[in-house]
C-alpha cells in the first residue's frame, strides 16, 4: 500500500502557503488549494507533489482568474504535477467537488 500524505489550504487562508519549513514539502505527495487567493512557493521548487488547484466561477472572495492564469501557470512553470479543476459555484465546496478531490488524492 502506499501512503500519501497531504497538505491542503482552503478557503479562509487568502494565501496558498506552503508547509512552514519549505524542506517539509519533500515529504508530501499531494497539495490542495480550494480557491486560494495568492501563491506563496518555495523558491527554488522544492519536492514533486501532485497539486490540485479547485476553484468555483462564481467565488465573490477571491477571483477564479488568479488561479486559473497566474497559480497554475506559475507552478506548471516551476516544473509541478498540476491540475486545475474549475467548477459552478462560489467560494465554498459542493458536494460533487469534494468528491472529485477525494477521487484525485486516490488516483
Amino acid at each position: 500500500m502506499k501512503i500519501k500524505l497531504l497538505w491542503a489550504a482552503y478557503l479562509t487562508a487568502p494565501l496558498m502557503h506552503w508547509p512552514s519549513d519549505a524542506q517539509m514539502v519533500i515529504f508530501f505527495t499531494h497539495l490542495i488549494a480550494v480557491a486560494p487567493g495568492r501563491l506563496s512557493p518555495p523558491s527554488p521548487p522544492t519536492g514533486s507533489p501532485r497539486i490540485l488547484i479547485a476553484h468555483g466561477t462564481r467565488d465573490n472572495v477571491y477571483s477564479v482568474y488568479g488561479s486559473k492564469y497566474y497559480i497554475v501557470p506559475y507552478l506548471k512553470s516551476d516544473g509541478y504535477d498540476v491540475a486545475y479543476h474549475e467548477f459552478d459555484g462560489p467560494h465554498w465546496v459542493p458536494e460533487p467537488v469534494a468528491r472529485y478531490i477525494f477521487n484525485w488524492i486516490a488516483h
